[in-house]
């Protein structure tokens, strides 16, 4: 019995002790099926899919045919995949273009301190036609310090938005090689047509003997070019290292617009000379201000 008080008091059970009746293993494993029978093992509740064998109809022929042939309906999301064409990199340089750019904004600065109350003048002069006389009272703007700097700031401007625009039309230039070169030749352009009409405003005042509307006409012309470059060089500038299309549409309307009203105030200037008829007036007009773009327009796109 001493066995048994052991067994219990190891086992904490109230089973009555059997002792083995041949060897020591008999007396081990039956401790082991008493540990076993108190401490239940819990029932495994994993779920193990086993695949044995697969039973395909017996079609009769020794070619193996596709069992199933429908779509699956899991597709992915992009049921074809996105071809992406390698392109040629064209490396070109637009350094001088950034120095220009930061030469404009040098300029925009003095002429603040240099010139910032005859900026204003110069948009109170675009909104009222009272307001050119005013100006001309305090000074002449056309050979005043800042006219030549406003006169770069448009030049500038109005020619890198033109060079912007063509760029996409792939016009053939043979004789352009860079876009410096093509730069070069659109500023040369520009600046030359308008000293030509400057040039011929100021031998028509002589000829018909209207010195004053000519010279009203002829700071008109400079008034609504230079404040034209100024209000488009800030989208110029964007849309250029901002490849933004919306700012280039934007400064092409600003430059439409001030030409439309500069042709329109040109038309009230030329009213007041009454010498001649309006006819001839508004084919004068045409002649100086629409013909240079529309003969430009036909040699770049023939």
């Amino acid at each position: 019995m001493q066995e048994g008080q052991i067994a219990q008091q190891q086992f904490n059970t109230g089973l009555p002790f059997i002792p083995p009746t041949d060897t020591l293993v008999g007396h081990q494993a039956y401790v082991e099926f008493l540990y076993d029978s108190l401490n239940v093992r819990k029932v495994d509740s994993t779920f193990h899919l086993e695949l044995k064998e697969i039973v395909l109809p017996d079609t009769g022929d020794t070619i193996q045919k596709v069992v199933f042939d429908k779509p699956s309906i899991f597709v992915p999301y992009k049921s074809k995949p996105v071809e992406i064409l390698p392109k040629a990199r064209n490396e070109v340089s637009m350094d001088w273009l950034t120095g220009l750019f930061l030469l404009c904004l040098i300029i925009l600065t003095w002429i603040k301190y240099e010139g910032g109350k005859r900026v204003s003048q110069l948009f109170r002069a675009v909104i009222a036609r009272h307001n050119v006389n005013q100006m001309l009272r305090d000074g002449d703007i056309i050979h005043e310090r800042i006219t030549p700097a406003l006169m770069f700031l448009y030049l500038v401007s109005f020619s890198t938005l033109l060079m912007i625009l063509i760029k996409p039309l792939n016009i053939p230039f043979q004789w352009v090689e860079s876009p410096f070169l093509l730069f070069s030749i659109l500023i040369s352009a520009i600046l030359i047509l308008w000293m030509l009409q400057l040039l011929f405003i100021s031998i028509s005042g002589k000829i018909f003997r209207t010195k004053n509307e000519s010279s009203e006409y002829m700071v008109t012309n400079i008034i609504y070019n230079i404040v034209a470059g100024l209000v488009a060089f800030p989208f110029v500038f964007a849309g250029h290292y901002g490849d933004s299309k919306v700012s280039l549409i934007i400064a092409l309307l600003i430059f439409t617009v001030g030409l439309l009203s500069k042709f329109m105030r040109s038309i009230f200037v030329g009213l007041s000379a009454q010498s001649f008829p309006v006819v001839y007036l508004f084919l004068y007009l045409c002649t100086l201000e629409i013909l240079p773009f529309l003969v430009i327009y036909k040699l770049l796109i023939s």
